[in-house]
This record gives C-alpha cells, structure tokens and sequence, in this order.
C-alpha cells in the first residue's frame, strides 16, 4: 500500500519470506470516531430523539477527543517503539505492547492504526 504513513522507520530490514508471513498473521485496527458517526450513533440509540434535538457542537467535540485520542495513542506507541529498538533487551515492551504497524486510510479517508495480534502471554 502506498499511502503507507508510518513514522516508525526503526524497523530492520526484512527479508521476503518475513513479508509473506507478515501478510498472513492476523492484524487488529483501530480508528477515531467521526463527527457523522457519532450523530448516527446518537439518532439511533435512543439517548436523545431526534426531534428533541441533539446538541452538534458536543457531537464535534465528541468527534475532536477521539481524534486526539488517536494521535495520543500513536504518539506513545512510536515512542515505546523507538526505545525498545534502543534496547534490546527490553522484552516487555516487545512482549507486551502492540506493534504498530503503521496507519492506513480506508476509502473514506478514515486513518487506521494498523497492529499485530499480541496474545495474554505476550508470543
């Protein structure tokens, strides 16, 4: 994918058949809210009708937070990530926090963080 935005470039280097096994492990993403979701989500659970008027300036800051949340989220994994290369021995934050792969848009321009699948015990 070529609209690839990872910041992480700590990453060695690895070989095509790290690759091929990189394209079939299970992955996990995530994503902020956005501002049209939410009013959806607001018309449709029933917490406030429609009718009765649903306050848009909460619904964008609703919408802000979880954007910010996002690029927190990104912010400390990039750094976690950047002092475990510093450290090799460091295997908990390896065994323990996700890889961040790297974020991706969705056809919608959504950006996704993109991880791989860390088990409880951490393989």
């Amino acid at each position: 994918n070529n609209n690839n935005n990872n910041n992480n470039n700590n990453n060695p280097k690895k070989s095509d058949d790290d690759d091929e096994n990189n394209k079939t492990k299970m992955k996990i993403a995530k994503r902020a809210w956005t501002e049209q979701e939410l009013l959806n989500l607001s018309r449709t659970t029933g917490a406030e009708s429609f009718d009765s008027g649903i306050d848009l300036d909460k619904i964008k800051e609703q919408s802000e937070r979880c954007r910010y949340y996002i690029d927190v989220e990104r912010h400390c994994l990039d750094k976690l990530a950047s002092l475990s290369s510093d450290d090799d021995d460091d295997d908990d934050v390896k065994k323990y926090v996700p890889n961040l792969i790297g974020v991706y848009p969705d056809n919608e321009s959504n950006e996704w963080l993109v991880f791989d699948i860390i088990s409880p015990d951490g393989s």
